[in-house]
């Protein structure tokens, strides 16, 4: 009997997408305002009604001036969202153009805006559902009471939403929200200890595929990038039906339609079924994610980088805090080690391999689009060596410090090469000397 795929992973990325769109929080919110309103109204209509209007603290108002009071704050309300959604639409024009169109991801998934839009529609939704039970002889006290106080945070809640929006589109706000998420990131795809019951050596496989026949091709259905591959789920598929599989691509490759994805050894004949539920562990979708490549979100602070120093932009401070922030990233991955991509089952069998990441591809992708576009100014030339220095602090991996050393020197003296300013060069030198290189 066949493994169904786990959905382990397609939960994961429905997570993850549902926390970048506009719609999901507000609806919730909207509903449960539903909710309450029925509620509220339910409990009004009951004996409790006449107990609150004998008391003294809750006004005796008529049916004619409930309504007005309910169908003002629902127009007030809607005309607010409206404002909040065009500030909002403002605000992700202006991160597009400064930031690069990838940290719109960063700010579709801030909860704070979600919240604001949500609470504007939620009350105006609770406000026209208690302004329909009003009637003649019967005036809902305690929901309209709540409408009023639903009216009230909602003038709060537009002061905090107009000083989020102010802050959040600055540089530095951009720059501590993407590198919040990296930190994040990093405990979930570095973790300082690894079970290395689970992981072998590539090389102990050789061997043992001569056992087995042909390889069969596992080729993608679609076109789009490999969002989320589920090894777990894949390993113990090798395990159960005693396959060997090779996984060809990494999370955010793109593949086409027909392209391959991996290759799965059949120690008897082939069977579609299992190589179908193979394929089920490998979710395909038309946009990148963060879930298991840590280089999505260096790639933003990097393009922000980048853009800062455009000829358009001219802002080099931007992009050595981004180069700072790199060098913390950095700087943490160099203290742990990267997880074997072979694994391994109980009896120490290689199972599953696939392609290697790379300590020195991570560090060539973050600072290298910088030092090329940067590298003729002093003062982010200067920050990358600090940066590279710091890396080389933190590490106690010989190899990794090697490749750094290396690419360090590497970095000055093409500063030294393009740069022609006898002043920048001599100030770049001076630097270089005081860190006692």
């Amino acid at each position: 009997m066949l493994t169904l795929p786990r959905w382990t992973g397609r939960l994961r990325s429905l997570i993850d997408t549902l926390r970048e769109s506009y719609w999901f929080l507000p609806t919730i919110m909207t509903i449960g305002a539903a909710l309450l309103a029925q509620l509220l109204v339910a409990i009004d209509q009951g004996e409790l009604n006449s107990i609150i209007r004998g008391l003294h603290w809750i006004p005796d108002t008529e049916p004619d001036a409930t309504r007005n009071l309910l169908s003002t704050i629902a127009s007030s309300t809607i005309t607010v969202s409206g404002v909040t959604f065009s500030i909002l639409i403002v605000a992700l024009q202006l991160a597009s153009t400064q930031f690069g169109p990838r940290l719109l991801r960063t700010f579709l998934r801030n909860r704070t805006n979600q919240t604001v839009l949500g609470m504007f529609v939620a009350t105006y939704l609770y406000s026209l559902l208690v302004l329909w039970s009003v009637e003649t002889d019967y005036i809902p006290y305690i929901a309209t009471t709540v409408a009023l106080a639903l009216a009230l945070t909602n003038v709060f809640v537009l002061i905090v939403f107009l000083h989020h929006a102010a802050s959040s589109i600055q540089a530095v706000s951009v720059i501590n929200a993407v590198a919040e998420e990296i930190n994040d990131a990093l405990v979930r795809l570095f973790p300082e200890q690894v079970d290395k019951a689970k992981f072998a050596d590539a090389d102990a496989v050789e061997g043992y595929l001569e056992t087995f026949g042909q390889s069969h091709p596992l080729r993608a259905q679609t076109d789009g990038y490999v969002r989320v591959i589920e090894y777990d789920s894949v390993l113990n598929l090798a395990v159960e039906h005693d396959l060997i599989i090779q996984i060809l691509v990494k999370p955010n490759d793109f593949v086409l339609a027909g392209g391959l994805l991996a290759r799965v050894w059949f120690r008897q004949c082939a069977s579609e079924d299992i190589a179908n539920a193979v394929r089920g562990e490998f979710i395909v979708d038309t946009r990148r994610s963060a879930m298991q490549d840590i280089t999505f979100l260096t790639d933003q602070l990097t393009e922000i980088a980048v853009r800062a120093l455009s000829p358009g932009v001219n802002d080099p401070n931007t992009a050595i805090m981004c180069v700072h922030r790199l060098a913390s990233v950095c700087g943490r991955i160099s203290r742990r080690p990267l997880p074997s991509t072979e694994r391994s089952d109980s009896a120490g069998v290689v199972r599953v391999c696939s392609p290697r990441k790379s300590f020195e591809r991570i560090i060539l992708r973050s600072f290298e689009p910088i030092r090329r576009y940067g590298i003729k100014d002093a003062a982010v030339c200067v920050a990358l060596l600090d940066a590279l220095n710091a890396i080389i602090d933190q590490s106690d991996d010989q190899n990794r410090n090697t490749f750094l050393t290396q690419y360090r020197d590497e970095l000055e003296s093409a500063f030294h090469s393009s740069s022609d300013s006898k002043r920048d060069s001599e100030y770049v030198a001076s630097r270089v000397k005081s860190e006692g290189r």
